[in-house]
């Protein structure tokens, strides 16, 4: 709520707060989730932007972002994964952001802008709207270099090489495509 940034801890069996537990963020808190370990905490601000922060010892004190583009609604999805890590499925990319590794944010970019409707519990499958309705998409590099190679039946050649984001260092498919 704007003007209460602070997240209160219910025991949700007895109802009662767990005053030991409360925490304050910044004054453009909107919501939040937290790590499975508990030690972190991803909240979203009013402007849409995300702030990663580090919630041990009973204080709360930012450790990243703050981090956009802005998340956009319905069409924009965060959810916890691992100990430690939140994946963001959000405008042109899904991005997992590592809190024992701040530096580390593992991305998967696309061209034009998606609308993100859930991501599964390990956060390697979204579900994306597409003008033709619905799509699971999983984001899986292995295996979109397993599926690149049984089609192409072949190494990739020297121009393929070069259109793709990474340089492959030796050869892309095994030899027996």
């Amino acid at each position: 709520m704007r003007g209460r940034p602070t997240v209160h801890a219910v025991d949700r069996r007895t109802g009662k707060e767990n005053e030991a537990v409360r925490l304050r963020f910044g004054d453009g808190f909107v919501a939040g989730g937290f790590t499975e370990d508990g030690r972190h905490a991803l909240v979203a601000t009013m402007g849409g932007l995300l702030e990663g922060w580090s919630v041990t010892g009973g204080t709360a004190r930012r450790v990243l972002g703050p981090l956009g583009p802005a998340m956009r609604g319905d069409e924009s999805q965060l959810r916890p994964v691992g100990r430690s890590a939140f994946v963001v499925a959000n405008g042109t990319a899904v991005r997992f952001l590592h809190f024992e590794d701040p530096g580390r944010i593992d991305a998967y970019d696309f061209l034009e802008e998606q609308s993100f409707h859930a991501i599964s519990p390990d956060g390697r499958t979204v579900l994306r709207g597409t003008p033709e309705g619905m799509e699971v998409f999983r984001l899986g590099p292995a295996l979109w270099k397993r599926h690149l190679c049984q089609v192409l039946g072949r190494d990739l050649s020297e121009d393929e090489r070069r259109g793709l984001h990474w340089e492959p260092v030796g050869r892309v498919c095994p030899q027996n495509t």
